[in-house]
């Protein structure tokens, strides 16, 4: 086997490795996007329960209560899951 031969072997298996990293770092950041979306949805539902906690205590007291709407209005992350709340009670 000649030099050339081997320099060849040799990019052709540094061309597999890449291949293969390539598509570990994409899977990698397809699981970090997929892990974020379902903190996102997990967050979003334990600041609903821990609201709902919050307005029983407040109503206890006399104070007005703070709607889920309110309370989520101002953070368009949260958006899309509002808007299944709100289709949810119509």
């Amino acid at each position: 086997m000649g030099i050339l031969d081997k320099l060849n072997n040799f990019t052709t298996k540094c061309a597999e490795g890449a291949s293969k990293l390539e598509e570990k770092t994409a899977k990698l950041a397809e699981n970090a996007k997929n892990y974020a979306e379902e903190e996102r949805v997990k967050d979003f539902y334990k600041i609903k329960d821990q609201l709902i906690e919050i307005n029983k205590k407040q109503k206890e007291v006399g104070i007005e209560e703070t709607t889920i709407f309110d309370f989520f209005k101002d953070r368009p992350e949260y958006a899309d899951l509002l808007e299944l709340e709100r289709n949810k009670q119509n």
